[in-house]
């Protein structure tokens, strides 16, 4: 598998960084066109049955269990969510820059980060 690795940490609008803290990152404009509160939890999760996993869903926080989730903090002009065991689930090597669009189904609503694919062109 061939990823290409960032240096400088730094993350466009329509992107998020997965980062070398294991921290999901989201551009500070992003954050505040969305409405993050610090402190409030964000579910993180995979579509179970897409094999390999090729989505990280952040779905906003449960109405009916607000303690679930991982807390959305501030630094560094970033928002960031703790989510080092899902990166270590999924062998993931940050920091990875993907991108990120809104998500919203009958059920969940959210964004959903799309993973770099490996290169599977032959040459």
């Amino acid at each position: 598998m061939k990823m290409k690795f960032l240096s400088n940490g730094k993350i466009e609008q329509g992107c998020v960084l997965l980062g070398k803290n294991g921290n999901i990152r989201f551009k500070s404009e992003f954050a505040k066109d969305h409405g993050f509160i610090k402190g409030q939890k964000w579910r993180v999760g995979i579509d179970a049955d897409e094999n390999p996993v090729k989505h990280i869903f952040v779905l906003s926080p449960a109405k009916d269990n607000p303690q679930e989730g991982f807390k959305m903090t501030f630094q560094n002009k970033s928002w960031a969510l703790a989510a080092k065991t899902l990166f270590k689930e999924f062998n993931l090597i940050p920091p990875l820059k993907c991108r990120i669009e809104d998500f919203k189904d009958a059920e969940y609503e959210g964004f959903i980060i799309t993973l770099p694919q490996p290169d599977t062109s032959t040459s």
